[in-house]
């Protein structure tokens, strides 16, 4: 039977991270009126993954052989899903606690048999709570538009998976980024809202320190692939790798010390910066 919406979750011994997640999925399911269903996608986790996701009789437990994060997304594509929409909520994200139901329901209601990609905005949680809304309209670049976006934080139609394929398995770390370079190539439509959708917890495979060098590397190849660079090149791409982890240390060592005043502070110039570039 088709859904509406469908969330997918994969793990790999992360229990108490999974817990949160379906924590929060679990409300959304009992108060939309939406018809939703929860797939986790888990990787033979030998902690309590598994009781955890017993808890939670909405939500579907498959166990398959860790390969890859995008190998599970796909896994979860081409045998479970049964949504118009699908959504991307790894474990330790959440549903936004206070999304208006309401809203969110009528939003995706308006869209829900279009084959506008649904753009929410999301909630950063590393180091201090910030809102993030993707900023970029039907003029900007292709590169513009595919760092904008957020898995966490946008529905793609089921259609689109058959239209332009599933995630690349090849794409160790940028899969969403290369998926979403796609999308947006084919001048596939979007829809926006201000309502916030997720809380994402960071600290994923892009932002962990030993890793960034190598994603902004594989960002640049990506960009070169689609002929999306704007301006890039490979200088500044491994400059950005080092620049990521710098940055990183810094607000660790500055969260390590509670010192939160000046780690917003920090986080207020870094972003400005970020959008001058």
């Amino acid at each position: 039977m088709q859904k509406d919406l469908s969330i997918i979750t994969v793990t790999w011994n992360c229990g108490e991270s999974l817990d949160k997640t379906l924590n929060s999925v679990k409300k959304l399911v009992e108060t939309s009126s939406l018809s939703i269903e929860s797939i986790i996608i888990d990787g033979f986790s030998s902690d309590n993954t598994e009781k955890v996701a017993a808890k939670y009789n909405f939500a579907e437990f498959i166990q398959k052989p860790p390969n890859g994060i995008c190998n599970a997304f796909n896994e979860a594509i081409d045998n479970y899903c049964n949504g118009k929409y699908l959504w991307f909520l790894n474990a330790g994200d959440e549903v936004f606690s206070d999304l208006d139901i309401e809203e969110f329901d009528k939003f995706l209601r308006e869209n829900i048999n279009s084959d506008n990609l649904l753009v929410f905005s999301v909630a950063l949680e590393e180091f201090q709570r910030r809102i993030y809304k993707p900023e970029f309209t039907n003029e900007s670049s292709l590169k513009t538009k595919a760092l904008a976006v957020h898995h966490q934080g946008t529905f793609i139609p089921s259609k689109h998976f058959k239209k332009y394929g599933n995630y690349d398995e090849s794409v160790v770390l940028r899969g969403d980024f290369d998926h979403f370079l796609r999308i947006f190539s084919g001048g596939e439509s979007f829809k926006q809202t201000n309502l916030v959708i997720s809380t994402y917890e960071g600290g994923g495979g892009t932002a962990m320190m030993k890793n960034a060098v190598k994603s902004s590397l594989e960002a640049y190849s990506l960009e070169k692939k689609y002929k999306a660079l704007d301006g890039n090149t490979l200088l500044k791409a491994y400059l950005m790798g080092y620049r990521n982890i710098i940055i990183r240390a810094i607000f660790l060592s500055l969260q390590k010390l509670r010192m939160v005043w000046l780690i917003k502070l920090l986080r207020d110039i870094f972003s400005a910066r970020t959008k001058k570039l």
